[in-house]
């Protein structure tokens, strides 16, 4: 991971664009905490030009395809579909920001070691923040364009983190 290892071009291409959607969506929607999103945004977008400058191009995988067509359709809710549109467009976007992490996890599950702890650190911190600052912590009044990107993005670094934690715990 330290040493780039399963960081591709196209991977981070795709999640740049759903990152951007979640943004998108969130602001369109008046959720609480656009700010997280974008903040991923353009570190996804910094990301994929890195990966760029660097010729880090890979073959398009069959996950990357299927990952592809989902934000095609995002994109299509979006500008099509009203506030409808908007809100399935948001649930899509962080259901395949969330299926086109699995290789980063399973990287993360078998190098713990080599994983980027301090920014998966960080990840987890302000996710978990910007959860619980997105308004009244009541769960009847939760909303999907408040709290879904954040709490799925809080389980996710909870989960990217445990295996180092447990690495650590077992030494």
């Amino acid at each position: 991971m330290q040493n780039g290892k399963g960081l591709s071009f196209a991977s981070f291409a795709l999640w740049t664009a759903l990152t951007w959607i979640s943004f998108i969506t969130t602001k369109k929607q008046g959720g609480a905490t656009p700010s997280v999103p974008k903040v991923y945004a353009i570190g996804a977008t910094v990301m994929t030009f890195v990966l760029a400058c660097k010729h880090r191009y890979t073959t398009l995988t069959a996950l990357d395809g299927f990952i592809a067509i989902l934000v095609v359709m995002c994109v299509v809710l979006l500008f099509t579909k009203g506030k409808k549109g908007e809100k399935w467009a948001l649930v899509i976007s962080v259901i395949a920001s969330t299926i086109a992490g699995i290789p980063y996890w399973i990287l993360t599950y078998r190098f713990p070691l080599e994983s980027p702890i301090l920014a998966n650190t960080g990840f987890l911190i302000a996710n978990s923040i910007a959860f619980i600052s997105a308004g009244s912590l009541s769960i009847k009044t939760w909303t999907i364009q408040d709290r879904l990107f954040t709490g799925v993005s809080t389980v996710t670094g909870v989960f990217v983190i445990l295996p180092w934690v447990w690495c650590m715990c077992i030494r």
